[in-house]
Parts: structure tokens; C-alpha cells; sequence
């Protein structure tokens, strides 16, 4: 007795390889089976590509093209120790970006130790919280002015300290709103828990909750965004 199992025939023109599937997994997605191709080639081409990509193809290369040209001109810039004007800082910054992005280099521990200098031991509660010392310090040291920017002027040889808004209050009503809907209390929670195992201590699970820095947020920004004359 022969027994045999009828194996099912492959058309020559059927798809065999991986680079064949992974093309035609792809151009299944890009395309819009539901559009006539006869009244709207276009549509019926790109609309599943168009609805995952916010850029099209030549804006998506221009930015490739615009964001290599940028990369090699800020990298050919000499950038000292000390002493930089406003485009060696700008070429100093982007090269460290570039370099936490490309896994060479982690400044996670000169940013907790400039924190802790500034007296900012977030996520860990503070009982020698000193607001105005932290403002300070961030402005005139570390060039952080989130809110208040401090500038030491001379009149007539005696110094002052000139307080001006900070580079981000005026964005503040536009950046900033309490979050509302599930799918934004989610990722604001992700973000949270994101930056508080960053800047925890060693691990542990002390420190500020979501929900009580959710709260305090929301009650600050209110007050702080209806407190006077739009910035």
C-alpha cells in the first residue's frame, strides 16, 4: 500500500522569500482596498501610508538631508572648555544629545549633582526646602530659568540682581493644561514614573507619589497662569 499527501501547489508567481513577504506585507498596508483604483489611483496607492506617516517622502528626506547637514556643521565646530559664545554652547549642547542618543555618554549623575547642589532632591520631600536659594542658583549657575531669570547689573559700581520672566513662563499657557482623559493620565503617569526612577534613590521607593505631584501641579499652574495679566 502507498500513501501520499497531496502537497499544495505553488505558483511560480507566489511569494517564497522573506524580502518577497516583508514587501508585500508592506505594500498591503500602504494601500486602500476600499477605494476604486480606476476612480482614484492615489487614494488607492497611499492612503494606508499616508495614514501612518505624518510626513510625506520628500519632507521625510529633507529632514533627513537638513538634519545630516546640521549634525556635520555643529560637529566641525571647536567648542573650549570655557568661555563659549552662543553657537559653541548651541554645538555643545547638540553634541551631548547626540552622544546620550548614540549610548556614548550618560550625564545622569552631573545633572542629580547639580540638582542636589541647587537643593532639589526631588523625588525625596525636601524639609529644607529653600525657594528662592533654588531660583537663584538654577539662573545664575546653571542657566536654568524656567520661571524667574536673575541677572547681576551693575549701576554706579554697586551690584543689583534684575529678575526678569524666564525663557519658558510665556510658553506656559500653551504648553501646560491639567491632564485630562484617561489616555493622557497615562502617559503623564508613564513620564512620572520614567523620571522618578531616573532621579530615585538608588532604587528605593520613597519619595513623592503620582497622584500627590498630579494634584500639587494642577493647583500651582492654575494659580500661577490666572494670577495676573497673560505672559
Amino acid at each position: 500500500m502507498k500513501l501520499a499527501w497531496p502537497t499544495p501547489k505553488t505558483s511560480p508567481n507566489v511569494c517564497q522569500t522573506y524580502a518577497c513577504r516583508n514587501y508585500a506585507g508592506r505594500l498591503l498596508a500602504s494601500i486602500n482596498k476600499w477605494v476604486n483604483p480606476c476612480h482614484s489611483f492615489t487614494h488607492f496607492v497611499c492612503d494606508g501610508w499616508q495614514k501612518n506617516h505624518k510626513l510625506s517622502v520628500w519632507e521625510m528626506q529633507f529632514g533627513h538631508d537638513v538634519l545630516n547637514r546640521l549634525t556635520q556643521t555643529l560637529l566641525r565646530i571647536p567648542v573650549p572648555a570655557t568661555g563659549q559664545n552662543e553657537e559653541q554652547q548651541a554645538a555643545a549642547l547638540y553634541r551631548s544629545c547626540r552622544e546620550v542618543l548614540l549610548g556614548k555618554s550618560d550625564q545622569l549623575p552631573a545633572v542629580k549633582e547639580a540638582l542636589l547642589d541647587a537643593g532639589i532632591v526631588w523625588p525625596l520631600p525636601s524639609r529644607l526646602a529653600d525657594a528662592l536659594h533654588t531660583l537663584f542658583y538654577t539662573s545664575l549657575k546653571l542657566g536654568w530659568d524656567a520661571l524667574l531669570n536673575v541677572d547681576v547689573k551693575l549701576f554706579r559700581k554697586v551690584a543689583y540682581l534684575a529678575l526678569s520672566p524666564g525663557k519658558s513662563l510665556p510658553s506656559l499657557p500653551t504648553q501646560y493644561s491639567c491632564p485630562k482623559g484617561e489616555s493622557a493620565r497615562h502617559r503623564n503617569y508613564m513620564y512620572f514614573n520614567f523620571l522618578k526612577n531616573s532621579f530615585g534613590a538608588n532604587g528605593t521607593s520613597d519619595g513623592v507619589s503620582y497622584e500627590n505631584v498630579s494634584a500639587y501641579d494642577c493647583d500651582m499652574m492654575t494659580k500661577l497662569l490666572g494670577s495676573g495679566p497673560s505672559f
